[in-house]
């Protein structure tokens, strides 16, 4: 995935909104690695905020060091120019993150910013660890155990088992010994296996309580417990095999009593390249193991071997199973010579939609999609090669023949000589469906911005209709034709500013104006508006209660529930056509009711359905029709957003919307939204006959010379004497000459050279005291909670008519 954009990213207030709302650490990043922004994920972890890391290059934050780890994806992104995904340790935190960088390409090509995705996986990388440990550690005693049943020689089985262990358990040094019972108390080796180099000749091991027996194998023989040493270096107790333990790098080590009953026969001494080498889990599974052996000792001392060895055979095929069963990534073992399955758990088979015997028997390339079988070959022939394999994204190919994304990683293991290799996949469609959604915020930070633009100049456009036409209204009897011809051209107008409000409202820079309203009028409105857009094979059906209650909402909200619902269901009805019915019904929600809508409060409600006779939507679909980006339309005829939008509002007002849906019969909406009572209304459409009035000295400030024009006549008409100036630099030059000329100032946001949040501030520090209405079309930036920050009183959103500007007035001036 890439991005094309002829300017850098914009870092606004939307974008950042869509950036914070991912879980894990996102920022921007420079071609040279430099911050540009980072979202609250990455402020909380590392406790600066955003000014403070803003400037910094990446790997002075992330690494503490002053150039990018070799690596560092974002080298490989500025050469291949696609996204690049790697695992790597970011020292500030101490743990592993799988990151990702998408490049954003300029114009020509070249990139010149970054996206940077960091998922920890520092916990999942232990766990793999773990797991290919513990795969280890079975496999190694699946075979003690099976040397434990075919050979018949004591000492050939102690050899056999020093050598299982370091080469299948990955132990550096395995050696078996026994205690004598001389004045010494020596322990004597009697086989080991790995990197010996004359170590246990150097060394002097007792059990008894001098010196030489307070190392774990001495403690072992005599508590008759393991004893663990997790690091040579922290304890002086074992100085004198330090030097020797290092230069074979030994970092720790166990020593597992043999004992039978309260007698200890010998010890099992394991020695680990890691410090801290042995954890719980695998402490209990070898003392198993010296369990074992020492039943093994014992009957072959006693010649009874067999029956009890079979047993523990099974024991650990069983457990063998149960950890490969038990873990939530798919594992596929296939045999490395031929590639052949001969193994898979349950995972496995969810995640390509098989039964285990179906999966048995293929080949591991059969897993991928044609375009990736030579791919994933490659990466299958250097593991054989090298026994490493770096996380690979891959493609697997289910049953249904859908690809699923995966990330793949392997191990090698030996069974009785036959090298075989275990894959795990781990599905990350939910990490691929979050880089898809940050490209949706990104298309959706762009159709804000171009809406932002539509209504500024479509504002502009209303603002003389909407002025000139109230003014024009005053001078007209109330019943004269031209007074009526006139309302009509102020009701379109105002419908015409709807419009740019639900426009607002979807990108998101729109100012919700919350009241009690009927729905009746809305919802017919919305039906005049989709009328127009929709073919007349389309047979609209209205049953509109016009006593159906008052709801508290926005009614761009409502027009967005009744457009979205419509527009559906005209996509579902065939091209020969069919209808759409709309009804809008009061009900009263009791405890009855309640047991199908738990969702819903008692009390009383409006019931707003839309019933098409489409083609219906099948079950499976059912579940998913309300997540967002879930389409079934083609590529790019839907957004997937439609339904989304109308469940969120829904939720937003208390409401619950259910669905019914017959495959060929149609759908039916359900909406269901709480009512409230006529008595607790405010007075939120005041009368237009009685507006207040002043004489106070007002200066105005709009680039657009017809709103200019309107907004100075109709603030002289009520009265105020107006100082109206088309340019902002003026407009403040004529400030500072004189800045007590003026009661008031009303200025637009969007003008050239000096906006009006600069102007205000401009304003304000000639003169602190002076009040100040901002008239705007859309401002992300100033809202009703932050305008006093800016040094605002009120915020007028335009096009303004004569009571919004009267009222506002007035309520700034007192």
């Amino acid at each position: 995935m890439t991005f094309t954009l002829n300017t850098k990213i914009d870092v606004s207030f939307e974008w950042m909104n869509a950036f914070n709302a991912l879980s894990d650490m996102a920022m921007i990043l420079d071609s040279t690695q430099t911050i540009l922004a980072v979202n609250s994920v990455i402020e909380k972890m590392t406790g600066m905020k955003q000014a403070e890391l803003v400037g910094s290059k990446c790997h002075d934050v992330f690494h503490c060091s002053d150039h990018a780890p070799e690596t560092c994806p974002c080298l490989r992104t500025l050469e291949s120019k696609i996204v690049e995904t790697a695992d790597i340790e970011l020292e500030t935190f101490g743990g592993i993150f799988m990151v990702s960088v998408v490049p954003v390409l300029d114009p020509s090509g070249n990139v010149h910013q970054f996206i940077y995705i960091a998922k920890d996986i520092t916990r999942r990388k232990k766990d793999e660890e773990g797991l290919r440990k513990r795969n280890r550690i079975l496999s190694a005693i699946r075979e003690c155990h099976k040397a434990l049943v075919r050979i018949k020689d004591e000492k050939k089985l102690l050899f056999r088992f020093c050598e299982i262990l370091v080469r299948s358990g990955g132990y550096r040094l395995a050696w078996i010994g026994f205690p004598l019972d001389d004045a010494e108390r020596t322990v004597q080796p009697a086989a080991f296996s790995g990197i010996e180099e004359g170590y246990l000749e150097k060394i002097t091991i007792s059990w008894g309580e001098g010196p030489a027996g307070q190392g774990p194998t001495g403690k072992a023989i005599r508590s008759g417990k393991p004893s663990v040493c997790q690091d040579f270096t922290k304890s002086p107790r074992y100085k004198s095999w330090l030097e020797h333990a290092s230069q074979r790098g030994f970092a720790s080590s166990i020593a597992l009593p043999l004992k039978t009953g309260k007698q200890c026969i010998g010890v099992l001494n394991l020695y680990s390249p890691e410090i801290n080498g042995f954890d719980e889990n695998e402490i209990g599974l070898l003392e198993e193991l010296s369990e074992d052996l020492t039943f093994g000792l014992v009957a072959f001392r006693t010649g009874q071997a067999h029956a009890e060895a079979l047993k523990a055979l099974k024991t650990s095929e069983t457990q063998y199973r149960m950890l490969i069963e038990t873990a939530n990534d798919a594992i596929f073992i296939a045999d490395a010579e031929t590639g052949i399955i001969i193994d898979a758990n349950r995972a496995a088979g969810k995640l390509i939609d098989r039964p285990l015997n179906g999966i048995i028997g293929m080949h591991q390339s059969e897993l991928h999609p044609e375009t990736e079988k030579e791919r994933y070959q490659d990466i299958f022939r250097n593991h054989i090669k090298t026994g490493k394999i770096n996380t690979e994204n891959l493609f697997v190919v289910n049953r249904k023949g859908q690809h699923i994304p995966v990330q793949i990683n392997a191990n090698t293991l030996e069974i009785e000589g036959k090298k075989i290799i275990q894959f795990v996949f781990r599905d990350i469609t939910e990490f691929k469906n979050v880089e898809e959604q940050l490209r949706q915020a990104q298309k959706m930070e762009a159709i804000g911005t171009l809406a932002g633009g539509i209504a500024h100049d479509f504002n502009n456009i209303l603002s003389p209709i909407l002025g000139y036409t109230e003014l024009a209204m005053l001078e007209l009897p109330e019943d004269s034709q031209m007074a009526s011809d006139l309302k009509e051209v102020l009701s379109a107008a105002r419908r015409a500013k709807s419009l740019v409000q639900q426009i607002l409202t979807f990108s998101r820079k729109g100012q919700d104006e919350i009241a009690a309203l009927q729905l009746n009028p809305i919802i017919k409105e919305s039906v005049r508006f989709l009328r127009s857009s929709i073919p007349s094979t389309v047979e609209f059906r209205l049953d509109i209660d016009p006593d159906s209650g008052y709801v508290f909402c926005d009614p761009t909200q409502i027009h967005q529930i009744v457009m979205n619902l419509c527009t559906n269901a005209f996509q579902a009805i065939p091209e020969e056509g069919g209808m759409i019915e709309i009804s809008l019904k009061p009900m009263v929600v009791d405890d009855g009711i309640k047991l199908n809508l738990n969702a819903l409060m008692t009390g009383k409600h409006i019931r707003l359905s839309v019933r098409d006779s489409g083609q219906g939507i099948s079950d499976e679909n059912m579940k998913r029709i309300f997540d967002p980006y879930f389409t079934t339309k083609e590529k790019d005829k839907g957004t997937g957003l439609g339904l989304a939008v109308v469940h969120g509002i829904v939720e937003s007002l208390n409401g619950h919307i259910e669905v019914s849906s017959k495959l060929g019969k149609g759908t039916i909406f359900d909406v269901f939204l709480p009512t409230v009572e006529p008595d607790i209304l405010e007075d939120v459409i005041p009368s237009e006959h009685v507006l207040p009035i002043g004489t106070e000295r007002i200066l105005f400030v709009d680039d657009d010379v017809q709103v200019s024009r309107i907004t100075t006549r109709m603030l002289e008409n009520l009265g105020y004497h107006v100082t109206s100036i088309s340019s902002s630099p003026e407009a403040l030059a004529v400030f500072i000459r004189d800045p007590d000329a003026f009661d008031l100032a009303l200025t637009d946001q969007a003008m050239p050279h000096l906006p009006g949040t600069e102007l205000i501030k401009k304003l304000k520090k000639n003169r602190p005291d002076i009040p100040v209405i901002l008239c705007t079309g859309f401002n992300s930036k100033v809202t009703p909670e932050n305008k006093s920050s800016f040094g605002i009183n009120e915020i007028l959103m335009k096009p303004v008519n004569r009571i919004e500007l009267a009222r506002t007035i007035r309520k700034v001036l007192g």
